[in-house]
């Protein structure tokens, strides 16, 4: 037997704080490598007192298991309600870095997870996760693949604090009690790192960093501590992202010191899968760096720009549900210059058929290159196939591996890929030509898809 990861889990009072502290240090005290697929906190409350919820985007009444268990099961803990509806529990999931705090509240009492920092989290900017769902419940998920995120192998001697954060609790009218979590949201911000922590592994002197992105684009930018994982795959790491400014300017802080692989990526412009790694050493106080970032500024078309989300598309905004991935057509018919990415162009590609982009080209005797940014590929079945056809020539077949992101409910990521296909000058036909994007099986989502006439 491989034995088991030592697990501690902290709870702390402090004076004046109507609340909890909680923190879980993990280590592998063993002689070999442990791998574990998941690790979270769960608080459950009393549903028939605390009937709804908000994962910070959304709100909404929360169902009861009552209700779930008279009502079709569609898919993993998904079902069709009486009225045709559907709810599943992850329909207040959310991205984990973006949630500051999330509760669950009714008749005058809440209950608030607030999280001063979200360092100790795995994946990227882009990990999202369960946050709240029926039975009145909030879960904080340090690592889980509700949204494939990859299991944890941990190193000997591996050890790893996840969190403090805050189990808040107040009373009041509803906006009362928003009012009064932001600002303790604020306050517990401003505390980070936490100086009553006495933990080794919990460096209370941090660094800070100065940095730009020589760039003629607005980029994101990940510190990550583990240096031999990807940086949106990072499991057992500190992860800090920021986002540049209009100038490429970014300034993290509060980061452990330590060495860290610096990447960045574009969240605007033609760059589809193009970026930048470099590692830097964070000491205590003051850091700075310069990163080259090149990316494309002209193609012949586009739709959308990339930002390795599906965020200019027919139902992108929308909020949570399992919905949306039932209504985007098999077949559809994109002509570029005529149609709308915002109306005519949907999030996602969800049905066995063929998406089909027109446009104008001449001949120059020039290969072209095909980009496609792939903001999340899903099958509840198997692994999602997209194959790409030129004036009805096949260019190639893809298969990913399901990220079980699409059927979901999220509406704007999952795992990022990136294509970038040649295709040969004598495929161009003069005046229209036509590329086919055909799902033999799963879904696909889009980031951006653009054509250029070279190769950068």
């Amino acid at each position: 037997m491989p034995g088991f990861l030592k697990y501690q889990y902290h709870i702390i009072m402090e004076k004046g704080i109507s609340g909890i502290y909680n923190y879980e240090k993990v280590t592998n005290n063993k002689d070999q490598p442990l791998t574990f697929g998941a690790t979270s906190t769960v608080y459950r409350f009393n549903p028939r007192t605390m009937n709804q919820a908000t994962n910070s985007v959304q709100q909404g009444i929360l169902s009861n298991n009552d209700e779930l268990m008279n009502s079709r099961l569609v898919q993993d803990t998904t079902w069709q309600l009486a009225d045709s509806t559907y709810y599943t529990k992850y329909d207040y999931a959310g991205y984990i870095r973006n949630s500051p705090y999330v509760r669950v509240f009714g008749n005058g009492c809440g209950a608030w997870l607030i999280s001063a920092s979200r360092e100790y989290h795995s994946d990227c900017p882009l990990k999202q996760d369960l946050l709240v769902h029926q039975d009145a419940l909030i879960a904080n998920y340090m690592t889980e693949g509700h949204f494939a995120t990859p299991a944890v192998t941990a190193p000997v001697g591996w050890s790893k604090i996840y969190g403090p954060w805050l189990l808040y609790f107040n009373e009041g009218m509803d906006d009362e009690m928003r009012a009064d979590a932001i600002r303790q949201s604020k306050m517990e911000q401003d505390h980070w790192p936490y100086k009553w922590m006495n933990e080794t592994c919990y460096p209370l002197k941090r660094g800070e960093l100065r940095g730009q992105i020589a760039s003629p684009i607005r980029s994101m930018v990940v510190l990550s501590s583990s240096l031999t994982e990807e940086f949106d795959r990072q499991t057992f790491g500190f992860s800090y992202p920021t986002e540049t400014n209009v100038n490429g300017d970014f300034k993290p802080n509060r980061i452990r010191p330590g060495t860290y692989k610096l990447t960045t990526y574009p969240i605007e412009g033609y760059g589809i899968g193009f970026q930048s790694e470099k590692l830097i050493n964070i000491t205590q106080g003051k850091n700075r760096v310069t990163v080259d970032l090149s990316v494309p500024t002209e193609v012949k078309w586009s739709i959308g720009e990339t930002n390795r989300r599906s965020g200019s598309y027919q139902y992108c905004n929308e909020e949570r549900s399992y919905i949306w991935h039932t209504l985007p057509p098999a077949d559809l018919q994109f002509e570029i210059g005529k149609c709308e990415i915002h109306t005519d162009w949907y999030y996602a590609q969800t049905k066995p058929g063929a998406w089909t982009i027109r446009y104008k080209d001449s001949l120059n005797g020039k290969n072209r290159v095909l980009r496609i940014g792939i903001a999340a590929p899903s099958y509840n079945k198997g692994s999602p196939i997209l194959a790409v056809d030129v004036n009805d020539n096949l260019i190639n077949e893809f298969h990913y591996r399901n990220d079980q992101s699409i059927y979901r409910s999220a509406p704007q990521s999952g795992n990022f890929h990136s294509e970038n296909i040649i295709i040969p000058g004598d495929l161009v036909t003069e005046g229209d030509n036509l590329i086919s994007l055909t799902i033999r099986q799963g879904s696909v989502m889009y980031d951006s898809i653009n054509l250029s006439d070279n190769q950068f």
